[in-house]
């Protein structure tokens, strides 16, 4: 658990304030389908993992035609570029 102050004059949740750590119990790690995910505080993960793994799975045959790479240019906390 992470305090974190934003005194901007903006909505941004991570702009680079003070951060208070107030408990420790390592990295939290979700399962999205086949994969495990460690999260860090500025991590972006989806909220819904079950629908999460659906719709990676569904990117992946989509985007990764046979025998072709695919780059995550965006990759969040890598849960797609992970499924692939």
């Amino acid at each position: 658990v992470i305090a974190t102050e934003n005194d901007s004059e903006g909505d941004s949740l991570l702009v680079g304030g003070q951060e208070e750590l107030l408990l420790d119990r390592g990295f939290p790690v979700e399962r999205v389908g086949p994969i495990e995910q460690w999260l860090d505080a500025g991590a972006f993960a989806q909220v819904n993992p079950g629908a999460a793994a659906r719709l990676y799975e569904r990117a992946s045959l989509l985007a990764a035609p046979s025998g072709r790479a695919v780059l995550d240019l965006y990759s969040g906390s890598g849960g797609l570029g992970l499924t692939m």
